[in-house]
């Protein structure tokens, strides 16, 4: 992923990427929802690069095995008896929230359809997918997910989606006085996932651009980004 944001006159530009492989042991499913209550995460590979660092840095939880639980004021990750803390929780805290589906679990259709046909979100699936929450702003919006090929995969009916979300942010909702901006968010790619939704297996290839363009305090702030996103899970027998 890599950013430029233009504040006062002055530019600063980032640069992020972050790789992982991991084995996940389900131990407790909720009755509903997809993402579990209780699991374990055994990572072969945790790192990222960011800013100006040239070379891959190895996560604290690399090599090791981090036990996830559900508790009363949210999730816990631990290593050995140790709370995890930002950065080497980051990637744990994006998938185990309170309320959260399954990772990208938005996309597929709710009800059967055919090779060919489209379906669209609904404007609280967009929010929660993207985070944008408040500001988002349906009216500067538009989404395509398209069934485009059917497959029988180890026993499973797999389908591939092709998707395109071109989504609109009103900058100004719920911020400080003062504060207008408009905002953008372009999520593009292929999900081939278990269609009937029978096992979590998947392989995602997107592509994200974001923008914005707001004043705060008197100050704009113009900002671009852009990010190439992979993610296989595959069910381990």
């Amino acid at each position: 992923m890599s950013s430029e944001l233009v504040e006062g006159g002055k530019t600063e530009t980032s640069k992020r990427g972050e790789e992982y492989e991991y084995v996940e042991v389900v131990l407790q499913m909720p009755a509903t929802g997809k993402v579990p209550t209780k699991a374990t995460r055994k990572y072969k590979v945790a790192k990222t690069t960011e800013g100006k660092a040239k070379e891959w840095q190895p996560l604290s939880v690399e090599g090791k095995t981090v036990q996830i639980e559900k508790g009363a004021a949210g999730y816990d990750f631990t290593v050995d008896g140790r709370k995890l803390t930002y950065p080497d929780k980051a990637q744990l805290a994006r998938t185990f929230r309170d309320n959260k589906k399954d990772e990208y679990g938005y996309i597929p259709p709710k009800q059967a359809v055919k090779v060919g046909e489209s379906w669209t979100l609904t404007a609280d699936d967009i929010k929660d997918m993207t985070g944008m929450g408040g500001n988002l702003d349906m009216s500067k919006t538009t989404q395509s997910c398209k069934l485009t090929r059917a497959y029988m995969r180890d026993s499973k009916q797999w389908g591939q989606i092709t998707f395109v979300f071109d989504v609109g942010a009103d900058l100004s909702k719920g911020a400080a006085p003062g504060t207008t901006g408009t905002g953008t968010m372009t999520l593009e790619g292929t999900l081939d996932v278990v269609i009937d939704g029978s096992a979590r297996d998947m392989e995602l290839k997107a592509v994200l651009k974001t923008s914005l363009d707001r004043t705060k305090d008197g100050v704009r702030q113009k900002g671009t980004s852009d990010a190439t996103i992979l993610k296989s899970v595959r069910t381990v027998r």
